[in-house]
């Protein structure tokens, strides 16, 4: 009897390791579902992210193609306008300095050297990125067309 006694001892201490390991497997496995179902949520996340991120990046490059458009559809106007660059460039010097005169195209003005009368009839300023010079074409009453330094006149009252 004695040995039926330790024998039933050893199976349950086995059945009692025997359940632990069992035990132990079952929180394992739980453990790592809840974990694998954890990560399948942050995988959810991350393709909707990706999903939004993919509808941004359409939406840019479609605006890129219409900015790309427009741009190409403007560079051909201002091809047909470039040639007129430079023009434009002086005639907005030549009003920049005519601003700083007291007297503009149309006035009469009186030549310092002998006192007539003269109509101003237009700016000329020339030279180069270093040296340039200003000059009024005026017109007197005989008609003829004089260029003078802006130092010879003088505005009429």
């Amino acid at each position: 009897m004695n040995e039926l006694i330790d024998k039933t001892k050893r199976n349950k201490k086995w059945i009692i390791v025997l359940i632990s390991i069992i035990l132990i497997t079952v929180l394992i496995i739980f453990w790592q579902n809840k974990s694998i179902r954890e990560d399948e949520k942050g995988i959810a996340e991350l393709k909707e992210n990706i999903k939004e991120l993919t509808l941004q990046f359409k939406t840019i490059k479609r605006k890129k193609h219409e900015v790309e458009v427009n741009r190409d559809s403007l560079q051909q106007n201002l091809d047909y306008l470039w040639q007129y660059k430079s023009l434009v460039q002086s005639t907005k010097f030549r009003d920049q300095i005519g601003l700083n005169f007291d007297f503009k195209p149309g006035d009469r003005v009186r030549l310092k050297s002998d006192s007539s009368i003269v109509v101003l009839t237009d700016l000329l300023v020339g030279g180069n990125k270093y040296n340039y010079f200003i000059k009024f074409i005026v017109k007197n009453n005989k008609g003829a067309v004089v260029e003078v330094s802006p130092l010879e006149i003088e505005k009429v009252n």
